[in-house]
């Protein structure tokens, strides 16, 4: 009884040991969109992915982006109307650089900017965020789940031609 009694126990560490150190990358490799959100006390509504992939199946012009909407598992909406926009906006950005976030694209305009950030892990985007400015207001769209550069370069080859 003993014996079994230390091999169940030696099991069940060594399986939490594994857990432990099998995880994929640092801390910084986890998406954190939501908790910037938060910290900046700005509401947010997440919506399951299939639920989006569903809705979409309804307009014959937004079937054009399901490709990138494939490996998504939930998207976060949020929208913040604030005189310090601008601040709002830089802070986020900055933060989601130290959190290990790649820039894809930056867009400056006159009255607004545009931004998207992706999460990388291996070869897929983990989490990618478009965060938009404009005069007195910041949009924030942030998708989660396992997408893949084919799919991201798929909508943005149809919307070039």
């Amino acid at each position: 009884m003993r014996r079994l009694l230390r091999i169940i126990i030696t099991f069940c560490l060594g399986f939490m040991l594994l857990q432990a150190y099998s995880s994929e990358g640092d801390v910084n490799s986890r998406p954190i969109m939501r908790k910037l959100l938060r910290d900046e006390q700005i509401r947010a509504i997440t919506v399951p992915g299939f639920l989006i992939r569903y809705i979409m199946l309804f307009d014959a012009e937004t079937r054009e982006i399901q490709p990138l909407l494939k490996g998504v598992t939930s998207a976060t909406f949020a929208l913040s109307n604030n005189n310090n926009a601008p601040g709002i906006f830089e802070r986020i950005g900055n933060s989601l650089i130290l959190f290990g976030y790649e820039n894809l694209l930056d867009v400056i305009d006159s009255d607004s900017k545009i931004t998207i950030r992706q999460l990388k892990q291996r070869n897929r985007i983990k989490e990618l965020v478009f965060l938009i400015n404009e005069a007195e207001s910041v949009i924030c769209l942030s998708m989660r789940g396992k997408i893949t550069n084919e799919g991201l370069l798929e909508v943005v080859a149809k919307f070039a031609d």
